[in-house]
This record gives structure tokens, sequence and C-alpha cells, in this order.
């Protein structure tokens, strides 16, 4: 004997009951997926291969790598390159230094691997103040009459409350251009006159408007990666598979935090205190803009600069000779996404109980089937 079929009314209860699972489990996921502490690790392979057209070609390379910060870990550093090479700390990156000389026709390759490890989820630390995360700096004028008398009227104290103030202000009151931006530099100040600019300058404004309150901050700089599925890759050629950016790091209530005014219209409490698991800070952005040019010096020392790029991928090469040649090939893939499994573990948060509910309900409300006569 067959199961009997449900009521009608039976059926619309049931239908309301997995709507209703719907309507729960879209947010549930989303808020999984996005706010739950988790960590996501990529690997990063860059490799710069090198040609020579004639005899005695002398080659430099020098390539910045993150370092170990408060949010992020590089595990794994793997250097191949058959000629000489030196890694050293240098600012607040790591420099590494590759050199050799080539003969005519010969092809030679320079390979840096490491990996990454970001937290995903709120993000706070404990570090020291230094005298200019409340100073005004190239850039970042915080003692700019316009800027202070802002600062005042957004903050009315040094709190997270007034760092926030000041982190919804720039998110509204700038814009990103509508043509895709280049290169051109602004300031704060210039930043808050035009209304509009790229990320670097809401990281500027930002720091400008929370030292101007008494608030330390800093205007880093780094990269972010793509939105990739576990275990998936992307490889670029002279292009990092993501995108420069900045931000600006905070410091309320004896804790360092970060916030990226430039990603934050839509979902603004994401970004303010709290890591995506995408980005990955090379520093202090005139810091790291002082170790490049010195890279760069030292490269084009013993001829000619012959390629450089000061993010989203920092590296410079020179030569004594123009005819050499350089070609960088980047890979990013994602190794880890612990994201993924809050997202698997909320659905079945919901899917169970609501399975178990319509269970119970169809044992409750299952009527019999007319007997045959």
């Amino acid at each position: 004997m067959g199961k009997s079929p449900l009521s009608p009314e039976a059926s619309r209860r049931l239908r309301l009951v997995n709507l209703a699972a719907l309507i729960v489990v879209i947010p549930l996921t989303l808020a999984a997926f996005f706010l739950v502490p988790a960590h996501v690790s990529y690997r990063v392979s860059q490799h710069y291969r090198f040609s020579a057209d004639s005899a005695g070609t002398l080659l430099r390379l020098a390539v910045l790598i993150p370092r170990d910060g408060p949010y992020q870990r590089i595990d794994r550093l793997d250097v191949q390159w058959p000629g000489r090479f030196r890694r050293f700390p240098h600012g607040e990156a790591d420099v590494i230094r590759f050199q050799d000389s080539l003969s005519a026709g010969e092809q030679q390759s320079a390979t840096v691997q490491y990996t990454v490890r970001l937290p995903s989820g709120r993000t706070r630390w404990v570090a020291p103040v230094a005298g200019t995360d409340l100073a005004a700096t190239q850039d970042i004028e915080s003692d700019n009459l316009a800027i202070v008398n802002e600062a005042l009227r957004l903050s009315s104290g040094r709190s997270r409350k007034d760092a926030y103030g000041i982190y919804a202000f720039t998110t509204a009151h700038l814009s990103w251009p509508k043509e895709r931006p280049g290169e051109t530099r602004q300031s704060a100040l210039e930043a808050y006159r035009n209304k509009e600019g790229v990320s670097t300058d809401f990281a500027n404004l930002m720091a400008a408007l929370c030292r101007a309150a008494g608030i330390p901050a800093r205007s880093i700089t780094g990269i972010t990666f793509p939105e990739m599925l576990p275990f998936s890759s992307r490889t670029g050629r002279w292009a990092f598979p993501g995108e420069r950016h900045a931000w600006t790091e905070f410091y309320t209530d004896a804790h360092w935090e970060m916030a990226d005014a430039s990603w934050s219209r839509l979902f603004r409490s994401r970004y303010f205190g709290r890591n995506d698991g995408r980005r990955v800070a090379f520093g202090e952005r005139d810091r790291i803009a002082r170790t490049f040019a010195a890279q760069r010096t030292w490269a084009r020392r013993i001829g000619q600069e012959k390629g450089s790029m000061a993010a989203p991928l920092f590296f410079t090469t020179g030569s004594n000779r123009t005819g050499a040649r350089v070609q960088p090939v980047v890979t990013v893939q994602k190794i880890w996404d612990g994201r993924w499994l809050n997202l698997l573990a909320a659905i079945f948060l919901v899917a169970a109980p609501v399975r178990l509910i319509e269970y119970r309900m169809r044992r409750a409300m299952r009527v019999a089937l007319p007997t045959a006569a």
C-alpha cells in the first residue's frame, strides 16, 4: 500500500515552510561567507624570463615581497636563480636582488614563490604608534585648515566611533572616476576638494582626517587578490592577477585596525575593522615608495632600466645592453578558503531543521487514500 498524498492545505503549509527556509538561508549563508572568521591562503609564483642578444650582458633584478604582519603570514618562500641573489629587509618589505651575466642568445629565469595566509573577519592588533602616524606628511595634509575643520566636525574625540564617522564621510565624499584612472597622484587635500579619486586617495583622505582629529593613522599600499574558487589559479603577463590597492590603518582604544573606505559603499561595516581575506599589505605608502626608488637606483646603476612595476607587482630590472629583454609572468593559486566551509555549515544548519519539520508535518497531516471497492 503506497503512502497517502497530502491535502491541498498541508501542501500549502509545506511550501510556506520551504519558502521561509529559503528566505532565512540566503542572508545566513552570505553572513557565514563574508562575516564569520576564516582564513584564506594563496600561492604566488613570480617568474622573470631574461634574454640577451649580445655577449657580456649584465642583468640586475630587484623584487619586493611582503613581510609577515598583523593580518598576513608569508610562508614557504622559494627562490630559484642560477646566479647570485640576496634577500634582505628594506623598510617594511623584504627585497630579493638577483644578478648575473648572460652570453649572446642565452636565456635565464628567476622564480620567486611564496604563500600568503590572510584572515577573513575582524582584525585588530597591538603595535607602537610612531610620531609620523599623527604628523602631516607628503600627500597627507592633516594640518591644512580645511582638513582640520572637517575632522573637528566629524569627531568629538579619539574613539573608534569617531574613526568610523571619518570612514563613513570618506566613503560618501569621494567617488571613483567615471573613466578608468591612470597613475595620477592626488594628495588628501586634492582628493577632498575634487571629491573623486582611486583607492590611494580614499586611504590618504581618511588618514589625514584621522590625524587631524588626533587619531593615529597610516595609508597602506598593497594588492588585492581576485575572487577565485578554491584550488583555482590565474596567470598574467606584465600584470598581476589582482589589483593595486590602498587602505587605511587607524589606532583607537589601544589597538590598530584596518579600514577600506574605497570598497564600502554597499557594505559599509564589512570593510571597517575587517579583512575580507583578499588584501596583502606591503607597508606604509611613503616608506614602500622609498624602498622601491632605492631598488630602481640599484638596478639602473649598471646601465639602463629594462622594466619596472611599482604595484601590483613590485620589481625593477636593469642591464648594460639595450638588447636585453625581460618578461614577467605571475600565477596566483588559491590553495585554501575557509569561508566555503562556513557557507556549507550554514546551509546544513538551516537545511537539517527544515527537513525535520517537513517530515513531522507530513506525518501529522497525511490523509488516507480512498480504498477500492
